[in-house]
């Protein structure tokens, strides 16, 4: 037999140096919900903020949705993203379902925005064009449907969209930190993200999540990376 040397490929590190954070939250102020979404927002968009490089924007709090959320990201994305920045981030944390987030209601009636919407107004809008995207989505998955994990599975280049939950799954909210997937969220990233590239991140979180009893298995993450991306210009 021939002794062979194994080979390990290393994917190259990659950096969002400079790029806009996009943090949405929808609260519910009632018996059965929590109505606390904002303060895990606030408390993620703080950490986003002090990644050196990221532009993190005031978090939308209780925002509409459907066209009127579209529209804003658009009009956002033509008027915050520049033309030397690496990319985008996206998080959503609040209510919705495996196909939806929600926003607030208009004249009394829930608003929704489809996933598949957003992603597509990422992949598509020229200021993103060969950026990196990254999506996070605290929320609710159950209500599946045959659709439901398809919209996920031809994600834009140079895209990563992990979820809080697995398909079929509630999300976990709080009455005093939000929503405990961003809240957790913003301390693994404090504490990890000069050291360690967001898929890594995300991981660690999962696994602590399921350690922690929040969650009975890890939820998916997908993405279209070649590489290692880390979020800021910090040195590892």
């Amino acid at each position: 037999w021939e002794e062979r040397e194994e080979v390990i490929d290393v994917l190259p590190i990659e950096r969002l140096k400079n790029g806009v954070a996009i943090s949405v939250t929808n609260t519910h102020d009632d018996a059965l919900h929590a109505g606390a979404e904002h303060v895990s927002a606030r408390k993620l968009n703080a950490v986003l903020s002090g990644l050196n490089g990221v532009r993190a924007l005031e978090p939308w709090v209780d925002y509409p949705g459907g066209k009127a959320l579209l529209d804003r990201l658009e009009a956002t994305i033509n008027a915050e993203v520049k033309d030397g920045d690496d990319g985008l981030v996206f998080t959503y944390s609040g209510h919705g379902d495996a196909q939806v987030i929600c926003g607030e209601p208009v004249r009394g009636r829930l608003t929704i925005t489809k996933c598949k919407d957003i992603l597509k107004l990422f992949a598509t809008h020229p200021r993103l064009s060969n950026k990196f995207i990254v999506v996070i989505l605290d929320n609710c998955r159950d209500l599946p449907s045959m659709n439901a994990k398809a919209q996920f599975d031809d994600l834009g280049p140079k895209t990563l969209v992990a979820f809080s939950t697995r398909l079929g799954s509630q999300s976990w909210i709080d009455a005093h930190k939000g929503c405990l997937y961003t809240d957790a969220l913003a301390d693994v990233l404090e504490a990890h993200g000069g050291s360690l590239d967001i898929e890594s991140i995300l991981k660690l979180l999962n696994r602590r999540m399921v350690t922690a009893a929040r969650l009975n298995e890890a939820p998916p993450i997908s993405h279209n990376l070649t590489c290692q991306l880390f979020l800021g210009n910090d040195a590892v």
